[in-house]
């Protein structure tokens, strides 16, 4: 159990470095607006404050910057509570959290430091683009979708599986035995 803290402490440790150290160097080299070109037709640095929402979806920024840095850290505790409340096989969950976890901070210290996020990875194809986010945002989105697939399809399949009740300590080796026996076959 220790060493999956110590490992997720290190990549989350490891993409909040990438996640400022990326969003600093955009906005240290970059003009606000300014684009420059990675691979033509499809990806190019767009530096971007985002006052708003997800995916640089703007809204007043009056009032927004305290709402979001608000709700981003009511979203923290509330991933820092399911994480706690996994058991020892979620393994998926758990590193999907982690990654929503280090994408969340990451955009909180944001707001704190700038008022606002900076967004700067720009996809697009010919005329349409989609939103320009950061690799905190692709961090939550990735995670989200790890503790998607994990909750929604691997949960599922293994409660119906292994139907005995795997809370108690007596049975976790046993159910991570078992569970891992079912997954290689």
């Amino acid at each position: 159990m220790k060493r999956k803290y110590f490992m997720m402490s290190g990549v989350f440790a490891l993409l909040m470095i990438l996640d400022q150290w990326s969003k600093q160097w955009v906005a240290s080299h970059f003009r606000l607006g300014e684009s420059r070109s990675l691979i033509d037709g499809f990806l190019q640095m767009t530096l971007v404050r985002n006052y708003g929402a997800a995916f640089s979806i703007n809204v007043d920024h009056q009032w927004s910057t305290w709402f979001f840095l608000g709700v981003s850290i009511l979203a923290s505790f509330v991933v820092v509570y399911l994480f706690l409340q996994l058991k020892t096989w979620e393994k998926l969950s758990a590193w999907g959290l982690c990654l929503i976890m280090s994408g969340a901070v990451g955009n909180i210290v944001d707001r704190i430091r700038w008022g606002y996020v900076v967004d700067f990875i720009d996809v697009y194809y010919q005329n349409y683009h989609w939103y320009v986010f950061n690799v905190a945002d692709s961090c939550i989105t990735v995670g989200a979708i790890l503790y998607g697939i994990d909750v929604f399809f691997i949960q599922p399949k293994i409660k119906h599986e292994f139907p005995w009740d795997a809370t108690r300590e007596t049975t976790v080796e046993q159910t991570e035995k078992m569970i891992q026996e079912k997954v290689q076959s």
